[in-house]
């Protein structure tokens, strides 16, 4: 229940963005959120927030090609699958860690999408 909590904090602040696609779906388990940023690249991305201490990963856990199998299955859509990130959740994060990662997503997406 708590991670769901966690879950539902980071989804509801991503839906708030343009170019942002919802991987995770309705029966996804809660540990794990999977989005899209359309138009920046995943590495681009995930490296940035890195600066910020915080730790992504693209694609699924047991992916290795260059899309994300699961997202592929899932939609079709080879953009989407190639530009998926990966959040993992446990129930030892915080409520301050994820404070702390909507406020870095915030900064880092708004410097990428109006860079270009």
């Amino acid at each position: 229940k708590y991670v769901e909590e966690l879950n539902n904090k980071i989804l509801n602040n991503l839906k708030k963005y343009d170019n942002i696609h919802i991987n995770s779906t309705s029966n996804s388990i809660p540990y794990i959120i999977n989005f899209s940023i359309l138009n920046i690249k995943p590495e681009t991305f995930i490296h940035t927030m890195e600066e910020e201490d915080i730790y992504l990963s693209t694609k699924s856990a047991c992916s290795t090609s260059d899309v994300s199998l699961s997202v592929d299955s899932i939609y079709h859509n080879r953009e989407i699958s190639m530009s998926s990130i990966r959040i993992s959740l446990s129930y030892k994060n915080t409520e301050e860690e994820i404070d702390k990662f909507i406020k870095a997503f915030d900064k880092i997406y708004n410097k990428l999408v109006f860079k270009k």
